[in-house]
């Protein structure tokens, strides 16, 4: 439990001390814009001239001002922002970048009209340093000028460009970086990870040709002939907009008018200057009149072809800004303004007064956008947080609103998947049971569950791309709930409209947030602030026991979690919650017994309108009578379902599969891996060949803990070597218990490591047949093979790189010891934007006998392994009887010629009795044919005791890489001494258990 009387201390200290404290350090810098531009629409650059006039409002002596640069992020593949998106797996900086570049130039500072020194950033292009020629004093202010012309990159690339004559014309001009009481932010532009900015006024004159509709940050000035020009198309849309039902084809671009016309823009406390320009634009205006009596402008525009999804764009526009208004607090400009751009980063992208919103397919998915763009203009824009910094203050809190603006408009209407997936299919997986801000917990669950989370205070560019959606936006939109429905609506809602009385444009941090929901709540909040922001930590509660006392309930509830947050436990009475109450939350892995005041209830649940933060709710639930009071209903269904709690969840799918010796097996898959995936599943596939009469099939349970997984897994099939026309069959059975363990990579690194460890029991059973033991119709013989493996892996999107040494002991019930070594190493490299690679292998492997002499327990191929050479099944193969292979000239059935790319990897029947040495290479040509060419080198000790060298090359085609391909040498040594035909030696790689929908799960992020 918490400590009371220090709650009460922290609380009174912060009332009293907090406030003060901030106002003695906090201070704001303020610059004041005038620019003036013109757009070149043919050759798609800016020609401008921009003043600045700087105010240094810090108690500190400025002798020089770091400069953003940012269209000089679009000038290299070197860049920071090139660095992130080729993390990111997008490639167009590196392979087009002649195409797509952009950048500033044709600057020249000057200070205070004096020719200032500058000089770039040593390590980006995008940031400079213009040195002071007098040192700038508190209170004192400066003239910064330069003229600049920005070449304008491809739309594709990020926030500022064109798409043919579309522009998005944001981060465009020399801004400088915010000096706060930390100092200095000079950061590089980045597409994941947005801004921080100083505050002031913008006064910006844009001249282009007279036919572009343009929507910018800022009143229009003294323009009447550009508002008649926008107030006739509003009419003319207004009037044809009914006829737009459904997505149509967008005009080509008209003729730039030969006329110009300049636009004047004015707009104080705000922090940046974006605007767009588009010649097809349609239009639409109204206005909506906010509580406090203040009326905002609003319009939408868009091109034809998304115009019948943004006919009610102004109702969405107009229910964003009154929302946002009441809840946080009252917008503060004339206008609020909407685009259909083309934008890449992103759905959508907020700037002030304006957002620009990306391609969307549904209505509701338009709304979802607007109201979340338009919401930034209080998170983002009137709050200006750091976000590149603290990313979860702007997008978390935005995104919390966002759900809720939803929920308080549609109520119960809208579910889970509403807006992403068709009502049919919402309905089949049973979605429609689920509220629609559950999709804020399951997501934020994805990640938990996935062992892959990192902390809500993160640096933006530290963020995986799975966790900057997953973790920042709705882990902290759910978490914001929690903080919500622990302190009541009322209370959080004026938590919230004073942190934005006190801070509207200006600068808050986390502290100052805190500061203000402290204050206000009177509690203290150390567990969200300090614990649910700043770890992994999860919460976790578990009801163990309930029992009657007086007229209420003593429930048991243990704390299985890392964060001590407060909870809530709601009395269902015949399946409707008919009382909650809220309790201090408890010391991690401690009990308390509380008092539940009502004792007319049926069951007890901890949180059963899922607003905390719970990792676990399979335990939340007892009974207040009966038997089995814990346990759940089962529920049987179809492939799988969104987890519920409430039921004993088990999912079945129907199976097919064939191999030579079961011949065609039908049966059944049975698992528990609901979604998001648990920490612990199970999976059990029987499967009976009504040709042969006998069972086969799988099983397989796992248990996920932070960086550690295991598994305990069985297979059992039926395989022969016997010859034709002999009545003999064999069956194995193999049992496995696997270990893996991850270590943690560093942010942004691609290296990684794992060890892996595994223990197989292996076993045949013969029955009848020529070679029976002892002439007995059936024997079993057991084989121990224990493996440790370590694995380094360096992976970037252009190159990967990955080193495995493995080694392997084997003992059998017959008294033989084997022992095997490898060392691999596997590199590629992407060289052109269709992804085509080079693969280079290296291989090295030794076994031995350690008892009998004879061949060892681990056989070494050319090819890798093969079904015979798969001695202990640790590979599926369609067949395992074939030895062929020793025999160029032999005709060989189609299973026979499955292989696996391991060991040798030449693709030709070479074995090895000791020891293989081997290195290939494979290039994907850049033709478009489907085909890729490989050649390598080997070295081996052959059966014989000899050593032999050999080469291979040949042809290979990846239908589905790494799952499916097949392979033709056409060139060998050991082959050409030999009457060689070529179509002998296809082989083809199947690997069918790589494309198993739960193990690709666990690759997510």
């Amino acid at each position: 439990m918490m400590n009371p009387m220090k709650t009460l201390l922290h609380t009174t200290l912060l009332l009293f001390l907090a406030p003060s404290l901030l106002a003695q350090s906090y201070f704001q810098q303020e610059v004041d814009y005038t620019i003036t531009v013109a757009l070149d629409d043919v050759s798609h650059t800016l020609h401008g001239d921009i003043e600045m006039l700087y105010t240094n409002h810090s108690p500190d002596e400025l002798h020089f001002i770091w400069m953003h640069l940012w269209p000089n992020a679009y000038s290299s593949a070197k860049t920071a922002l090139a660095k992130q998106l080729f993390r990111n797996g997008q490639f167009l900086m590196f392979y087009q970048l002649d195409k797509v570049k952009g950048g500033i130039d044709s600057l020249n500072f000057s200070v205070n009209g004096l020719p200032a020194g500058w000089d770039y950033h040593p390590e980006h292009p995008d940031i400079a340093k213009i040195n002071l020629v007098e040192p700038l004093k508190p209170g004192a202010s400066v003239r910064i000028a330069s003229p600049f012309r920005v070449y304008l990159p491809s739309g594709r690339l990020s926030r500022l460009g064109h798409v043919g004559q579309s522009y998005q014309i944001t981060q465009w001009y020399p801004k400088p970086a915010v000096y706060d009481q930390n100092g200095w932010h000079e950061m590089p532009y980045l597409t994941q990870g947005e801004f921080y900015s100083e505050y002031g006024s913008f006064d910006v004159q844009i001249t282009l040709p007279e036919n572009y509709v343009v929507g910018a940050t800022g009143d229009l000035i003294n323009n009447p002939k550009e508002q008649h020009f926008l107030d006739s198309l509003a009419q003319a849309t207004e009037a044809i907009i009914g006829q737009y039902t459904d997505r149509v084809d967008n005009p080509e671009f008209p003729p730039s008018a030969a006329r110009k016309k300049t636009l004047r823009y004015k707009q104080s406390n705000v922090h940046d200057f974006a605007w767009f320009a588009d010649k097809r634009w349609m239009v639409l205006r109204g206005d909506v009149t906010l509580e406090n009596g203040h009326t905002v402008d609003t319009w939408a525009m868009f091109t034809p072809r998304n115009a019948h999804l943004w006919a009610r764009g102004v109702e969405y526009i107009n229910d964003a800004v009154a929302h946002y208004s009441k809840h946080v607090g009252p917008y503060p400009y004339k206008h609020c303004t909407a685009v259909d751009g083309t934008i890449s980063a992103g759905g959508g992208m907020e700037y002030p007064n304006i957002t620009v919103i990306g391609n969307v397919s549904e209505p509701l998915m338009l709304e979802l956008v607007i109201a979340h763009e338009v919401g930034h203009n209080w998170f983002y824009g009137i709050l200006g947080s750091n976000e590149r910094v603290n990313a979860w203050m702007d997008e978390g809190f935005n995104s919390y609103h966002e759900t809720r603006y939803i929920v308080e408009k549609y109520g119960d209407r809208l579910k889970f998947g509403a807006g992403m997936l068709p009502d049919k299919l919402a309905k089949r997986l049973e979605l429609d049971q689920y509220a629609y801000e559950t999709l804020d917990e399951f997501a934020s669950l994805l990640t938990d569950r996935l062992h892959k989370a990192q902390p809500m205070q993160c640096h933006s560019d530290d963020f995986t791309q799975l966790n900057y959606g997953a973790v920042v936006y709705k882990k902290t939109a759910h978490a914001l709930r929690h903080l919500c429905a622990s302190l009541g609506q009322e209370q959080f809602d004026e938590a919230m409209r004073a942190y934005y009385d006190q801070w509207r444009f200006k600068h808050p941090d986390p502290a100052a947030v805190r500061e203000v929901f402290e204050r206000v709540s009177g509690e203290d909040l150390s567990w969200f602030f300090d614990d649910v922001v700043n770890t992994t930590g999860r919460v976790n509660y578990k009801v163990t026991a309930v029992r009657k006392r007086g007229t209420g309930l003593d429930v048991d509830v243990a704390n299985v979690g890392e964060i001590d947050a407060p909870y809530v436990i709601d009395g269902i009475k015949d399946g409707q919650v008919v009382h909650s109450q809220w309790y201090p939350g408890i010391d991690k892995w401690d009990a308390d017994r509380v008092t539940f005041s009502r004792q007319d209830v049926d069951q007890l649940v901890i949180d059963r309108s899922r607003t905390m933060l719970e990792y676990d709710r399979r335990n939340n639930t007892i009974r207040t009578s009966g038997i089995f009071r814990r346990s759940n209903p089962p529920q049987l269904r179809f492939i799988t379902r969104v987890e519920d709690p409430q039921k004993g969840q088990l999912f079945w799918a129907p199976v097919a599969a064939w191999n030579e010796y079961n011949k065609f097996m039908v049966g059944v898959n049975l698992h528990n891996t609901p979604l998001p995936v648990r920490d612990w599943e199970f999976s059990l596939t029987p499967m009976y060949s009504f040709a042969t009469g006998n069972a086969a099939g799988f099983a397989r349970t796992s248990l996920y803990r932070g960086t550690m997984d295991a598994h305990l897994s069985t297979r059992s099939f039926r395989f022969s070597d016997f010859a034709e026309g002999t009545t003999g069959v064999q069956e194995y059975l193999r049992n496995a218990l696997e270990v893996n363990h991850r270590f943690n990579k560093l942010p942004n690194s691609g290296l990684s490591s794992a060890v892996h460890i595994d223990l197989v029991h292996f076993s045949t059973f013969s029955r009848g047949g020529p070679n029976a033991r002892n002439n007995q119709t059936a024997f079993s013989e057991h084989f121990f093979i224990p493996k440790v493996a370590v694995t380094v892996e360096n992976k970037t999107p252009f190159t990967q790189h990955v080193w495995e040494t493995t080694t392997r002991y084997a003992m059998s019930t017959d008294e033989q010891e084997g022992l095997y070594t490898e060392f691999w190493y596997r590199g590629q490299h992407r060289y052109n934007a269709q992804g085509k690679l080079v693969v280079w292998r290296g291989f090295a492997g030794y076994t031995t006998n350690l008892r009998n002499q004879g061949e060892g327990f681990f056989p070494l191929g050319g090819f890798g392994l093969n079904g015979r050479t798969d001695i202990f099944a640790d590979a599926l193969f369609l067949g395992r009887r074939g030895d062929g292979w020793a025999n160029p000239y032999a005709e060989r059935a189609i299973t026979e010629r499955q292989v696996t790319g391991d060991q040798g990897g030449m693709r030709i029947p070479v074995y090895a009795n000791q020891w293989l040495c081997s290195a290939v290479a494979e290039y994907d040509l850049p033709i478009r044919l489907p085909f890729s060419i490989f050649g390598g080198v080997m070295a081996y000790e052959a059966a014989n005791g000899l050593v032999y060298a050999d080469y291979s090359a040949g042809i290979t085609s990846h239908i589905v890489r790494n799952v499916l391909s097949w392979h033709l040498p056409l060139l060998s040594r050991s082959l050409l001494e030999d009457d060689y035909k070529p179509l002998m030696m296809i082989t083809f790689e199947m690997h069918l258990d790589r494309i198993n929908p739960k193990k690709l799960v666990r690759t997510i992020g």
